[in-house]
């Protein structure tokens, strides 16, 4: 089984519990404008655009007053106890998840476990340690699946080459990682800046300098695949369809290709059952395209950028900036192989 599959694994039992319904529900209400109990959609607005998964209806609710101040005439009304409490739950499924990750990194390379805290920047205050109650074989398979993945490969196999390694300094692997993502997000999306083409082409493969910048490679890519698997999860928790791009809603493929970092596809699409017009980057969409017997385009793609315009002369038309995911959960999918 790969992660992906022990991902998939986990999702569908959390789609038939009575707490993803329950969730659905309390995120549907959040969103409503028209509903007497909800505040017109402002809150499930706002704390969609924040896009860390659960945490995100949880940071709203504890700044709605301040955030009201800066939407009037609009007003938010804060979370109830239970919807607190759903919120709370998922939040915590995912940082039971993470960290057993994070320990496992930390075994390997001491002082790396802190870059795959992801949700340390958001300053909210978690009051419930309950997490969703699910059987732990789901989780345990889940991470000792993580606990294959390439990257984990590259680092033991790099420390064990040059044991210093395990030295580095914590502030040194996280301004790294974090630098190295920073450049791949700013730059256009099927370019890569010169800095990280160029970063082992002046050092032999057998020198530190050159592992030191493999593990940083390595650890990006497992960064990238814990958001991806928090927010697979997410989506699953919530009982979100995933936005599917196929024949009945593809009208252009404007670019596919594989470059330095992976495979990207940029096309347009018009909205139908199975394309939502108001999803959100940094999602998860799943494409199923014929393009002729010889030319197919099948699996999971991350949501890098989205657009929608409505009218024109070809009717309602959505841009989509779409990167593959393997079963690593990554998209970076070739960063690992330098």
């Amino acid at each position: 089984m790969s992660i992906i599959e022990s991902t998939y694994k986990l999702c569908n039992y959390l789609r038939k519990t009575d707490y993803s319904e329950n969730l659905k529900e309390a995120i549907e209400r959040l969103n409503k404008s028209n509903s007497q109990d909800s505040d017109g959609g402002h809150f499930g607005y706002v704390a969609r655009h924040h896009t860390i998964q659960f945490l995100s209806y949880l940071y709203v609710n504890q700044n709605y007053e301040k955030m009201n101040q800066l939407m009037a005439p609009f007003k938010m009304k804060p979370l109830s106890e239970n919807e607190v409490s759903l919120f709370e739950k998922g939040h915590n499924l995912l940082l039971k998840i993470n960290q057993q990750i994070q320990d496992y990194l930390s075994k390997i390379l001491p002082n790396s476990g802190a870059i795959l805290d992801l949700y340390s920047k958001t300053k909210t205050t978690i009051i419930s340690k309950e997490s969703i109650d699910i059987p732990y074989s789901y989780i345990d398979d889940l991470t000792k699946e993580f606990y294959q993945h390439k990257s984990f490969e590259i680092i033991i196999k790099a420390a064990n080459d040059f044991p210093k390694i395990k030295d580095l300094p914590k502030t040194q692997i996280i301004l790294g990682v974090n630098t190295l993502l920073r450049e791949i997000n700013e730059s256009d999306f099927l370019e890569v800046p010169n800095s990280i083409r160029e970063m082992n082409s002046l050092l032999p493969r057998e020198h530190i300098g050159q592992n030191v910048n493999r593990i940083l490679r390595a650890l990006s890519c497992l960064k990238i695949s814990l958001i991806v698997l928090n927010q697979i999860i997410y989506q699953a928790c919530k009982r979100e369809k995933l936005t599917v791009l196929d024949n009945s809603n593809v009208s252009r493929i404007i670019n596919h290709n594989t470059f330095y970092l992976g495979e990207a596809i940029i096309l347009e699409a018009q909205p139908n059952h199975k394309c939502n017009p108001f999803v959100l980057p940094r999602s998860c969409c799943y494409l199923n395209i014929d393009v002729d017997d010889s030319y197919k385009i099948k699996g999971l793609f991350w949501l890098h950028n989205h657009s929608f315009s409505f009218g024109g002369e070809y009717g309602e038309i959505e841009k989509f900036w779409l990167k593959r995911i393997d079963d690593d959960l990554n998209y970076l999918i070739r960063f690992n192989h330098y």
